[in-house]
């Protein structure tokens, strides 16, 4: 039920809460908007930045950890088309782990047991400020629902078999867009933790019509499955390059899931990202210049010492082995037809990584359920306006 600001005139920005989204909001409602992103960023009528992650480390003395940082990170983007743009903020406390000899990356809650994570969405019709929501569940869809788009144009016709690395947040909204894209009949789980997949698959047959099974390895994840998501926060390999059958689709997350010799040319014979192929324009000292950055996700900055974040960790895979970024297609090529699977046989991979136009896109489809079905609260936009021109 909206809650309505008494006496309020004038333009209304809406606040939507977790549990406005939770109740109200299906990953399906935003693949569309998604996908119309994409299809913009092919024809340069889209933009988003790159992510910003700002470290503070701090001490672990006496905690069973093996780093632990403030996080400050934030990343944007506009879609004109749908007349929004949006800005994710995120502040946390990371830890870095190492358990079972794999390390994960973690994120401690606040006092009240919650995480503080906000997108702004605007209107770059007026530039009001729309509406503001936490990034949790939307995050999880906006990349769910890329996955889905990328697995409908590059994985075999008529898919109904899914494997899953994960059972977090991501593996469920996976789940999810893929039953939505593919009508997916059966799926596959694995997590080094045999609770956490036995309480995913039991609380995930309460909301899919799946056949899904828990495996006790992960190798049984790739075994008769036609789409592989890695759904993880290991940062360290959780697959092997053998396990992969001819004619699968395979998707991952972050670089350090698969293993080294993925991102090697010639490993599948279709390999994709997400991220778009777009123009920056950097100012440096007096000049301005024209850079393009095909595959630039995150900018690090670091207070102190960068060697006591794991993030860091050495590679010494030799680069020239390494695909070249400014080859890959990106998603975008993809749905418009330039790239596609060419044999029933094909090995395909995509490369997701996030960006901020996702969160326009996501939160474009979220503000207009919200405007629909009276949704949330609303304030007055002046609330968040000023008579000060910024500069």
């Amino acid at each position: 039920m909206i809650n309505r600001c008494k006496g309020c005139k004038g333009n209304m920005t809406r606040v939507i809460t977790e549990e406005d989204i939770a109740e109200n909001l299906q990953v399906t409602e935003i693949i569309s908007a998604v996908e119309r992103m994409f299809v913009d960023f092919g024809e340069e009528m889209a933009a988003t930045d790159t992510r910003e992650d700002i470290l503070s480390p701090q001490s672990v003395s006496g905690e069973d950890i093996d780093a632990k940082s403030h996080l400050l990170k934030t990343m944007g983007g506009v879609v004109p088309s749908l007349e929004v743009g949006a800005i994710r903020i995120n502040s946390n406390i990371v830890t870095w782990k190492t358990r079972e000899g794999k390390r994960t990356k973690n994120k401690i809650p606040g006092d009240s047991g919650k995480y503080t994570g906000l997108v702004l969405l605007f209107s770059t019709k007026t530039g009001e400020l729309l509406s503001i929501f936490p990034d949790g569940i939307i995050q999880t869809y906006r990349v769910a629902a890329t996955s889905a788009i990328a697995a409908k144009y590059l994985a075999i016709e008529d898919s109904n078999r899914v494997g899953i690395l994960g059972t977090g947040p991501q593996a469920r909204a996976h789940l999810l867009a893929f039953e939505d894209i593919y009508g997916i009949e059966s799926a596959k789980i694995y997590s080094p933790t045999s609770k956490n997949r036995e309480i995913f698959v039991s609380s995930m047959r309460d909301e899919t019509d799946m056949d899904l099974v828990a495996t006790t390895t992960p190798e049984e994840v790739f075994q008769e499955v036609d789409i592989i998501q890695c759904a993880t926060n290991s940062l360290d390999p959780v697959f092997n390059m053998e396990w992969i059958s001819e004619g699968t689709h395979v998707g991952v997350l972050n670089r350090k899931e698969p293993p080294t010799d993925f991102f090697q040319e010639g490993m599948f014979d279709v390999f994709v990202q997400s991220w778009p192929k777009i123009k920056i324009y950097e100012e440096i000292g007096t000049t301005v210049k024209e850079r393009e950055i095909p595959a630039k996700n995150i900018n690090y900055y670091v207070v102190g010492d960068p060697a006591g974040i794991p993030e860091f960790s050495v590679d010494n895979t030799e680069e020239s082995d390494r695909i070249e970024w400014d080859r890959v297609p990106s998603l975008h090529e993809v749905i418009m037809g330039n790239i596609k699977r060419e044999k029933l046989e094909d090995r395909t991979a995509f490369y997701n990584r996030g960006f901020g136009a996702q969160f326009a896109a996501a939160g474009w489809a979220l503000h207009q359920l919200a405007e629909k079905e009276e949704i949330g609260h609303i304030v007055p936009t002046q609330w968040f306006e000023q008579e000060i021109q910024g500069t």
